[in-house]
């Protein structure tokens, strides 16, 4: 999730020029699949929400393997419970990102639902993705 909360963004998939402009409000984008490349501007005030492993699905309750990765979608048309604009003209008021954060995070887990049984034996296997080697 972006949220765009000052003037426009520029973006981008891969190692292209950031050509695609995001307006203010907040846009879902994912599964990506490659780089996202962002230009911010003076005047920007963005904050990227990343979700791993099921947290997008626990949160929307869509697959993210339906979604086309470089396509933008309206949280609110993902489902009908909440009101991310109400969200991020609260998140407006706020000067310091922490504050910020702390909204995004109170806001996010009073809708995030929770793991599904069969999902555990997956997750306590995470670790077998990304520690390197």
């Amino acid at each position: 999730m972006i949220f765009n909360l000052g003037t426009s963004i520029r973006i981008s998939f891969g190692n292209t020029h950031p050509e695609q402009e995001i307006k203010p409000g907040c846009i879902v984008i994912g599964p990506l699949r490659t780089m996202l490349t962002y230009e911010l501007s003076p005047g920007a005030d963005a904050i990227v929400v990343n979700v791993k492993l099921n947290g997008f699905y626990r949160l929307f309750k869509v697959p993210a393997n339906i979604l086309n990765s470089e396509a933008f979608y309206d949280p609110d048309v993902l489902t009908d419970k909440y009101d991310v604009d109400n969200l991020r003209k609260d998140l407006s008021r706020f000067t310091d990102i922490k504050s910020k954060l702390r909204l995004i995070s109170d806001y996010v887990a009073a809708f995030v639902h929770e793991n599904e049984d069969a999902i555990e034996p997956l997750l306590s296997g995470e670790h077998y993705f990304t520690t390197r080697q």
